[in-house]
């Protein structure tokens, strides 16, 4: 399975590569488009988002704490005027689309006031994962994804501008084609450093090893590549329903009222809360049976979700990088031993992941910005294609260069869960994890 999945991700990129090859001789010889107006806000935008990033991990390095929270409260800022821009546009699409990220700040806001209890700890772990700023090696590889994921980005960029110059009916299916393999590829890029990165970290660690990082790469470029592509398309697949699973469960269970009053809250400064108290008012007619409904729908989806994780979750990437386990057994033995450990009530509540993406949604929203404001100042038909195209964009990239602290906290947990007693680990994990238990009960 792994030498397939492997042999399958080189004939992608071979084919991907054909493919946009084909398309922009196809479109470019199309008199219709505006390749001036189109290629530019685009291409400036992904050049964007790779000093977006590396600014980004600068800012980590100097203040980790400040980076934090401002990531939780930035995004949705951020969401929130890609939101706003997109309505102004006055399209069908954009209105959809900007109703739709509208929702989503709403959502990312409530998520940070949930969340902040948590930040204490979450900004202590990482700074003690991540206690020394990568080191020139490692930073060169941090610079050498940078640079490739810039480079193949432009590349399909080039391949979607190709296929809109000649709109017909392929052209849309040509496009879904490019982005699916843009996302896939971006993850893999991604799990190729996490999994590098991790386990020079990992032996570091656990046995006081020091492994030259382009050696870890390289070995994982040679051996690993298929676990590493399998994980690609698991991890963010099962990501998805572990995440939502955990929102349901925190909807259904004792945690909604202090959700719902945060909703309140905002929803107050939006000028609309009488119109919900009617809607209040009918609804607590029949809230009894739907939170017990609810409840016992949460409790089902979470435990489907609960074993779905174990065959797949970004833990498993440090034993794929350390031993060469294919991507599912790795898994599965990492998930298994946090069990053991009761490291699993606290891998439940990390927020690396949450701030890794919000920061990979704050960079996206700017990149948006940028090429939406760009294309609507010479041609208003292209902004909401740049607009979406950009944030992609600028969002993996953003990913890529956040591999190092996500590597550095995974190989730090897993890490510990081997062998708590190593004198190299304080008493941050174990307090944490008394914390938990006595909030549960």
């Amino acid at each position: 399975m792994r030498r397939l999945f492997g042999i399958l991700f080189l004939l992608h990129l071979i084919l991907i590569t054909a493919l946009v090859i084909f398309v922009t001789v196809r479109g470019l010889r199309s008199g219709h488009f505006h390749t001036v107006k189109w290629y530019p806000p685009l291409l400036t935008s992904t050049a964007c988002a790779a000093v977006l990033s590396l600014l980004w991990q600068w800012l980590i390095n100097l203040s980790t704490s400040k980076a934090f929270k401002t990531a939780f409260w930035l995004s949705p800022l951020l969401t929130c005027a890609v939101a706003l821009f997109l309505l102004t546009i006055g399209s069908s699409v954009s209105l959809v689309v900007g109703i739709a990220a509208l929702l989503c700040s709403v959502v990312l806001s409530l998520y940070g006031c949930w969340a902040s209890p948590r930040f204490e700890y979450a900004i202590r772990v990482l700074k003690i994962s991540s206690a020394d700023s990568p080191p020139p090696k490692a930073t060169s590889l941090i610079l050498l994804s940078m640079l490739v994921g810039f480079l193949y980005s432009c590349l399909l960029v080039t391949g979607v501008g190709g296929a809109r110059a000649r709109w017909d009916r392929f052209a849309a299916l040509f496009i879904t084609i490019i982005l699916l393999s843009l996302a896939w590829t971006m993850q893999v890029m991604r799990n190729t450093m996490l999994a590098s990165i991790s386990r020079v970290k990992y032996m570091y660690l656990g046995y006081g090893i020091d492994i030259d990082a382009h050696v870890a790469l390289r070995d994982t470029i040679r051996h690993l590549m298929g676990s590493v592509s399998i994980g690609s398309v698991l991890v963010p697949v099962l990501g998805i329903i572990w995440g939502s699973a955990r929102a349901m469960r925190l909807i259904a269970g004792k945690d909604q009222i202090s959700i719902i009053k945060h909703f309140f809250v905002m929803l107050m400064f939006l000028d609309i809360f009488p119109i919900l108290k009617k809607v209040s008012t009918l609804s607590s007619l029949v809230a009894g049976d739907t939170d017990e409904f609810m409840f016992s729908c949460a409790n089902c989806y979470a435990g489907v979700a609960s074993t779905l994780v174990m065959y797949g979750n970004r833990w498993g990437f440090v034993y794929v990088g350390v031993y060469n386990k294919g991507f599912m057994q790795a898994s599965m033995d990492v998930w298994n031993m946090f069990r053991r450990t009761e490291l699993e009530i606290l891998i439940d509540s990390d927020l690396t992941g949450s701030f890794c993406f919000l920061s990979g949604v704050a960079v996206g929203a700017i990149c948006s910005l940028l090429s939406g404001s760009w294309a609507l100042a010479v041609h208003k038909s292209y902004t909401t294609e740049l607009s979406l195209y950009a944030f992609f964009i600028g969002y993996f990239m953003s990913r890529i260069a956040m591999a190092w602290q996500q590597a550095c906290l995974t190989a730090y947990y897993v890490a510990y869960a081997e062998n708590p007693q190593n004198p190299r680990f304080d008493s941050t994990i174990p307090t944490r994890i008394q914390e938990l238990q006595r909030v549960q009960v």
